[in-house]
């Protein structure tokens, strides 16, 4: 079977992202001051991503063509199953889903309030800013009268009827709701306490800022086409949501043809 013979790379490949580019005001400013603020407390042993580069990953859509199709990564890696992307009726999806516009609020969570929703069995007070491995990361939600909802977590998990699974719904019952962007990455070594102390005056700098309140939709998603794991302007192809077709979204992905 082609499953058990094929390999689909990390890169290059494609994703449907948000705020690549072009930023709304108010996360341009948030972004900013946070890359200066890590910068300082790490003495320039923090290299910033490039503003236009940082985006929130809405779902990854990596693939490979083949003489069958597109051939769905995750799927194929996560489950074992052999399925291909439905390009057109994705694409037809996102702009008529019923989903978007999808509402988040960055900043402003405060652990002594219960927002019924636990990101990887933490409050979304620790969650709002972390450094996992050496990348630096900026996480919101989306919100319902104080209570963090699932949209998020359910736009993506309807991406599965045009056989797309999203990387981190590894298993049936994995939940994702996290609308995460990285913000930049730690060159060299630096001690562990360091980082936990700066993790957590960001923590608390985040609890008591103005939240950022985001509107993912229409105008702001496009279809990449990565490089790498960083997809810096110079390396990146982009479409946007508005001027992508089957065939222009299909010519991102890499071939085995």
């Amino acid at each position: 079977m082609l499953s058990q013979t094929i390999s689909i790379p990390n890169t290059p490949n494609v994703s449907l992202v948000a705020f690549y580019g072009t930023k709304p005001t108010a996360l341009k400013s948030f972004t900013e001051s946070l890359q200066t603020r890590i910068s300082e407390a790490l003495d320039n042993s923090f290299e910033c991503y490039p503003l236009e580069q940082v985006h929130a990953t809405i779902i990854g859509c990596e693939g490979l063509k083949t003489e069958k199709g597109i051939l769905s990564k995750w799927f194929l890696e996560h489950r074992g199953e052999e399925r291909y992307i439905k390009l057109a009726d994705f694409i037809n999806y996102v702009r008529q889903s019923d989903r978007l516009p999808i509402h988040v609020k960055i900043g402003g969570y405060d652990p002594k309030i219960d927002y019924g929703f636990l990101s990887q069995n933490k409050h979304p007070f620790e969650r709002s800013f972390q450094f996992l491995g050496n990348i630096a990361v900026s996480i919101g939600w989306s919100l319902r009268e104080r209570k963090i909802s699932r949209d998020l977590d359910c736009f993506r998990l309807e991406c599965q009827n045009f056989n797309l699974l999203h990387k981190y719904h590894k298993h049936p019952n994995s939940v994702d709701n996290d609308c995460y962007m990285r913000i930049g990455v730690i060159k060299g070594k630096v001690d562990d306490k360091k980082i936990k102390k700066i993790e957590r005056e960001i923590q608390n700098s985040l609890r008591n800022m103005s939240p950022v309140h985001l509107s993912i939709g229409f105008d702001n998603l496009k279809f990449i086409r990565y490089q790498d794991l960083a997809p810096s302007p110079d390396k990146t192809q982009a479409i946007s949501l508005k001027n992508a077709t089957e065939d222009k979204v299909e010519k991102l992905y890499p071939s085995r043809l």
